[in-house]
């Protein structure tokens, strides 16, 4: 599996595949159900804008579904190519606790901190003040999950991503588990 991406200078994009060899663990669909958020750990003060390298040469290539292995299937994919976030697909995670890393953002589900542009999910972090049930925070962002909309016990996830840098900024594209048989975070697992 695999995703595609467009070389446009903003700070985050993402196209996302899910490729299943057709099994599970007991041969069925899985429910999803939810998980508790991980523990808090160290923040960082951002200092500078993020940025995107817009020189950056684009390099991937699109997966064909049709060239994949024997016995493979797309199980799901999300190529971002209509006007809005797939909430079908996506959940938007609102808040302002800090993420469980004592993150400074808050999350909205504001289209200045995600939206669809040129076949692309973007994701931007933004220095201004916004007030939401959870208090008021010096920067917003956006934090979209498929909890609850998919679940996966075997396959192969594929996302090409575009990821900003810049000092304080974390961005990061996380697998954590429906079911968190061996205790909280980390305990039950965490693939970045």
């Amino acid at each position: 599996m695999g995703c595609r991406g467009k070389k446009d200078p903003v700070a985050s994009q993402t196209d996302t595949e899910v490729i299943d060899s057709g099994s599970t663990d007991n041969g069925t669909t899985l429910e999803p159900s939810s998980a508790p958020e991980p523990d808090s750990a160290p923040g960082v003060q951002p200092t500078s804008e993020p940025n995107a390298d817009p020189d950056q040469e684009d390099t991937a290539t699109e997966v064909d579904p049709e060239g994949l292995r024997d016995g493979w299937v797309l199980v799901w994919r999300d190529e971002f190519s209509g006007s809005e976030i797939d909430t079908n697909k996506w959940e938007f995670e609102v808040n302002g606790q800090g993420g469980g890393n004592n993150e400074l953002q808050y999350y909205t589900d504001r289209s200045e901190n995600s939206r669809i542009e040129n076949d692309a999910l973007v994701i931007e972090a933004r220095s201004e003040s916004y007030t939401g049930t959870d208090g008021t925070r010096n920067y917003t962002s956006a934090r979209l999950r498929t909890i609850n909309k998919g679940d996966w016990t075997y396959g192969r996830i594929e996302a090409r991503i575009r990821l900003p840098y810049g000092q304080g900024i974390w961005p990061a594209f996380w697998m954590l588990p429906t079911d968190w048989v061996y205790g909280g975070w980390a305990a039950s697992g965490e693939i970045d």
